[in-house]
């Protein structure tokens, strides 16, 4: 037996037992008993159900079969014998070009459907061409009632003020068909030689197709339309295959027979006719590029030459549909609504309800409008309003598992256009429920459950026994504040990565406190080489030019717990009566909390913070239960013993005191608002009140997971990277390469800012940079299901904060490979040529959750297949909020009966490091601008022309785009390699982004951020620049010890190693709907890189997952169509893990 046969016969034996084990996990339980309800993933999708019965509402519902014929029918009789099958008709002809829906007036449909009125008569819209009258003119007639109609009106004065010129009406398809052939058979044969020459062009071979342009002239009256030639590749499109030669074609005539040829473009001239174009040709006068007709050059057919591969992840409802579809109608356990297709103007809902609710009568579609520049007759003058060819009429079916889920329900679409006969679209639309893979809100509460970091046993060794434990240290103590990767110089990464060099030393920045040196100050000390330390150098006067002043200092644990020991023993019961009346404060009952604000103080060198007072619902957000008091703690001094309240704020007065406050309340001139603490007046807990109901739709992969992750480096067939996670500045990504070639040295979150505005002390002054606390300190445990899909792979985080031995966040991190319900490319061809082309949108997803204090920020690096990155921040959690008093509502929205939820705006900053095809890069911007233009074959007609702007950036200033000012659209990063089409090889930077206004630059904390001035800014990379801010900016914001607008100096920016810094963000007026949690659903920004021109062609092309058939191949034949192989493939139900958390403490 040879090896070849060995090989067969293993390959037959494991599927062999795959599908015995398949048939095992259907036939009986896991645990050996009777067979359960989970064994198999659904094999058929949930089905549309028609109307159960005709009393049944159908508003909205687009004309049945049944209709259409019966108004079709009753058209016919009324407007007499001379009507002809649009199919067939001339312009000269009467016939009715379309029949549909006539919608109800809404005050009528609201009588029906609110206060029980009878249904308002249902009706159809008719458009006629009357090219037979005299006068031949656009008609529109109402037909009814249906499905029995008996009356027709004549709506066209009514809604159009006149008859509608016959010149306006849309192109039938048998005027194409007339078009075409009067330029194939009548004008073609007169430039023969020159298309034989040219094109290979014979009559008989039909290698050439039209493609229309819109308008059709240059003024009111005109229909003369300008006509490209293209090759007409089976199977591909021709769109990219031009020959160069463009007619314009007048048929205004009614009949076909006059219709001319104004004018004639061949590649780059103009001419009176084919005839003068031929002649010119023979005399050798015109300059022919030989185009081959076999589509050479580049990839034209959607039919990957890459076999097929596992099958992406599939969706499947582990406990069957959650929303049923009936007619025309959707119903879940939240939203119902009504959908149809105008054939114009395309997709529409109605009576779009939730919970019962309505919130919307109507939203539809109206237009879609391209516009096109250029430097042919037919690009430059191109304005299609595709509502004009019918956004409805060219509906094509949805292929299943590309266009849609393949479980979707998909639903037909009947119509009557060109035609005496109604058609059918099968699967014209489809309706599915989508795990998003993202959590809707959430957020993780540890506050009681702090958490500490360690230490380093060289760092303790090094410093002497004097070094105390962080988690125990006072101010005037020296301790270790923090340790994590020292990140290495790039140039000596690259060597090892790129070179084989040995890999540069590794590393750890340690972060010290010395608080009890004769001048205390903080030093950041580089401790190697890993995993057995032998040295330590102190950098503080390298990186920030001297010692880091104390009072910088983040806030450790140890001192937020003594200064609220300090407040609740010491401080708040001189106020003990007032306590117990506004609020049932009784000390041993630990019934009110404090809640941090920043930056502390006014000025550098301060170390004052304001505290507010909230009640302490347990297992709910005490962020929504200010009682009004709030408190400003002087914590500068070294000896918490001295530190003092310098002001107290109650319910809307400043008092110097908690004794005058107390003094004030027993003389009675204290206004208190008593607030209960049992969180009345709203949903305050994430627990909902309603019970559980079926599961949700889950995704699975039917074949096996089609990445890895190793360590700390996840592979896909596409993409490769490095993660990890800032103990400060959140996640990270490094070595970024898409098909094993660099796209990106770093992309990494920097710092996330909240400003916020309000009426108390706390809000109006706050600015928190997330940073100082830490967003990767911070980080979360993912809940299984619900902050990342149930089957992601989970990875720990191991960290040393605040204490002196290593602690882990369990489920830190995850990566998973999500179906995102989209095609990332289709094309459906039903004309020329027949054939579908498509590619479902998956991505390779990088995940972890930041909770700082009430806000939770979800971190996303999404990889796309066609080499696109995306990175996304979504906030969700708690709002912040203040007492409500006073001018409230200047400053935000009330959310509950005392409280005010506050004004802010979140932005976040990100460091793209790109190497776009090498280290030296230049910086492109270019845009769009309309230019008047004379029309080159009507020299008296003038048109605005739409071309692409082009500008080198050649300084950091001029590459600095300031939030609110103009940006161009596309702006790049490229190398001085050019792909095949002679562009340089790019990479686009796209930001998604709703910013609030930044800080006023004469604000005296604003250099602490002033990144956020900056839309996007490009620089060029330093190893002394490694981050757009630091920890110690929180703290001292008056004296900032990194200012990002120090980075912009106007050095060159033309062929350096670049940086980009972008800024996203979003206004936040919180409102009722933020309660209990905002959640993410319009809630996320950040920014794409996009490749420019970086490959020769899409290079999703070469994606397994590819779908292609055509006409004349059977698309439910496994071996034609991947996604045919499914319900094979998809057989067994996926083996789910058991649900684990990482729980609230980490050791």
């Amino acid at each position: 037996m040879n090896q070849k046969t060995t090989l067969v016969l293993l390959a037959l034996a494991i599927i062999t037992i795959f599908a015995l084990v398949c048939v095992l996990l259907a036939g009986r339980g896991g645990d050996g008993t009777e067979p359960s309800q989970l064994p198999h993933c659904p094999s058929v999708s949930p089905s549309a159900q028609p109307w159960t019965h005709p009393a049944q509402s159908q508003l909205f519902a687009d004309l049945s079969p049944e209709e259409l014929t019966a108004v079709m029918s009753f058209l016919a009789q009324k407007l007499g014998p001379g009507l002809v099958d649009a199919a067939q008709a001339r312009p000269s002809d009467n016939c009715v070009f379309s029949v549909e829906l006539q919608l109800p007036p809404k005050a009528a449909a609201l009588t029906h459907l609110d206060r029980g009125g009878p249904p308002p008569a249902r009706e159809a819209l008719a458009i006629i061409f009357f090219g037979g009258q005299s006068q031949p003119n656009v008609s529109e007639l109402v037909v009814g009632p249906l499905p029995h109609p008996s009356y027709m009106r004549d709506v066209t004065v009514e809604r159009h003020g006149g008859p509608l010129p016959y010149h306006r009406r849309p192109v039938l398809i048998r005027e194409y068909l007339d078009i075409d052939q009067m330029i194939f058979n009548r004008e073609l044969p007169q430039a023969k030689g020159l298309l034989h020459h040219c094109c290979f062009y014979k009559i008989q071979r039909k290698n050439l197709v039209t493609m229309t342009t819109a308008p059709r002239g240059l003024q009111s009256g005109d229909r003369a339309t300008w006509f490209g030639l293209y090759y007409n590749l089976s199977g591909a499109g021709f769109f990219l295959h031009p020959v160069g030669l463009e007619l314009l074609v007048d048929h205004k005539a009614l009949d076909p027979a006059h219709w001319t040829i104004q004018k004639v473009f061949y590649q780059g001239r103009y001419y009176e006719s084919l005839a003068q174009l031929e002649d010119q040709f023979e005399a050798g006068l015109v300059n022919v590029v030989v185009i081959p007709d076999n589509g050479t050059g580049g990839s034209w057919s959607l039919k990957s030459p890459v076999p097929p591969g596992p099958a992406p992840p599939l969706q499947f409802h582990p406990q069957g549909p959650r929303f049923s579809v009936q007619g025309n109608q959707v119903a879940s356990s939240m939203w119902t609504f009504s959908f149809g297709l105008g054939a114009f103007s395309g997709p529409r809902i109605f009576d779009i309800r939730f919970q019962g609710e309505r919130v919307a009568y109507e939203v539809s579609v109206q237009e879609a409008l391209t516009i096109y520049g250029g430097n042919s007759p037919a690009a430059l003058r191109s304005r299609y309003t595709d509502g004009g060819f019918g956004l409805g009429h060219f509906s094509s079916p949805l292929t299943r598992g590309v266009d849609c889920p393949y479980l979707a329900t998909y639903v037909d679409w009947h119509f009557l256009l060109e035609s005496q006969t109604p058609k059918t679209i099968h699967d014209a639309f489809c309706v599915f429920e989508q795990n998003q893979g993202l959590p809707l809100r959430r957020h993780h509460s540890d506050f009681n459950s702090y958490y500490f970091g360690g230490l380093a046993e060289t760092v303790l060794v090094k410093l002497g026994p004097g070094l105390v434990d962080a988690a125990q240290a006072r101010p005037s103590d020296n301790c270790v504040f923090s340790v994590e990767l020292q990140l290495p110089p790039k140039a000596a990464a690259l060597t090892h990565l790129d070179r084989g060099g040995p890999p540069p030393a590794r590393e750890a920045l340690a972060i010290i406190f010395f608080g009890g040196q004769s001048q205390p100050n903080v030093s950041e000390l580089v401790v190697g080489p890993l995993p057995h330390p032998s040295y330590m150098r102190d950098v503080t006067v390298e990186r920030h030019g001297g010692p880091l002043p104390y009072h910088r200092r983040p806030v450790l644990i140890r001192e937020y717990l003594d200064i609220d020991q300090m407040i609740f023993n010491r401080e708040l019961p001189q106020a003990a009566g007032l306590l117990h009346h506004c609020c049932f404060y009784k000390i041993q009952r630990k019934n009110l909390v404090t809640m941090n604000t920043a930056p502390r103080g006014l000025q550098s060198g301060d170390r004052a913070t304001w505290f507010g007072l909230y009640y302490n619902l347990s297992g709910a957000g005490f962020f929504l239960h200010p009682v009004g008091l709030e408190l400003l703690v002087d914590h500068k001094a070294l000896d918490p013993a001295h530190w003092t309240i310098q002001k107290v704020f109650y319910q809307g007065r400043y008092y110097e005191s908690l004794a005058q406050l107390e003094d004030q309340f027993e003389a009675g001139l204290v206004n208190v608002v008593v607030i209960p603490d049992n969180g009345t007046g709203g949903s305050w807990s994430l627990k909902s009140p309603v019970p559980p109901g079926p599961a949700p739709p889950l995704q699975f992969h039917p074949q096996g997971p089609r990445f890895s992750v190793q360590g700390n480096q996840v592979a896909s067939s596409m993409w490769t990277f490095s993660f990890g996670l800032g103990a400060f500045s959140g996640p990270r990504i490094f070595d970024i390469r898409f098909q094993g070639e660099r796209v990106a040295y770093e992309v990494s979150v920097q710092e996330a800012l909240t400003i916020y505005g309000g009426n108390s002390p706390a809000a109006l002054r706050t600015r928190y940079m997330d940073g100082s606390f830490g967003i990767g300190k911070y980080s979360t445990p993912l809940t299984r299901g619900v902050d990342c899909p149930y089957l992601a792979t989970y990875v720990d985080w191991h960290f040393l904060l605040e204490s002196q031995t290593p602690k882990t966040i369990h489920d830190a991190f995850c990566v998973f490979e999500q179906n995102q319900g989209l095609p990332l490319r289709r094309h459906h061809s039903d004309f020329n040529s027949y054939y579908f082309g498509g590619l479902a949108e998956t991505v390779l997803v990088f995940r972890s959750v930041s909770t700082l204090l009430n806000y939770d920020y979800v971190w996303d690096m999404i990889f796309h297949p066609n080499g696109a990155i995306e990175v996304k921040v979504h906030a969700t959690g708690y709002i912040s909020s203040s007492f409500l008093f006073g001018a409230a509502q200047k400053y935000g929205n009330r959310v509950g009966e005392h409280t005010l939820g506050t004004v802010h705006t979140h932005s976040a900053h990100f460091k793209v490091d790109l190497d776009v095809a090498g280290l030296e890069n230049w910086v492109w911007a270019e845009d769009m601008a309309f230019v008047p233009t004379t029309v080159p074959w009507h020299p008296e007609h003038q048109v605005q022309r739409m071309q692409v702007t082009r500008k080198l950036l050649e300084t950091e200033e001029q590459a600095a785009f300031p939030l609110g000012g103009a940006t161009p659209r596309y702006l790049y990063l490229a190398s001085n390699h050019s792909n095949k089409w002679g562009h340089p090889r790019g990479y686009r930077i796209q930001i998604l982004s709703f910013a609030g206004e930044p800080l006023p630059q004469n604000s005296s904390m604003e250099r602490a951020f002033s990144w956020e001035r900056y839309h996007l800014a490009v620089t060029q990379r330093k190893e002394e620049e490694p981050s757009s801010t630091s920890i110690f900016n929180q703290n001292d914001p008056w004296a900032p010890t990194v200012d990002f607008n120090d980075f912009i100096n106007n050095e060159t920016i033309a062929g350096e190693d670049l940086v980009a810094w972008v800024t996203a963000g979003f206004l936040h007026i919180p409102h009722a709907e933020d309660i209990p949690n905002t959640v993410t659903v319009g809630n996320g920004v950040g920014f794409f890189l996009r490749p420019y021109n970086f490959f020769d062609e899409d290079p999703s092309f070469y994606s397994a997952d590819s779908v292609y058939f055509r006409e004349d191949q059977d698309a439910g034949d496994c071996g034609i169509n991947p996604l045919a192989c499914l319900s094979q493939a998809a057989a067994c139900a996926p083996d789910l893990p058991a649900f684990s958390h990482g729980g609230f403490s980490y050791n």
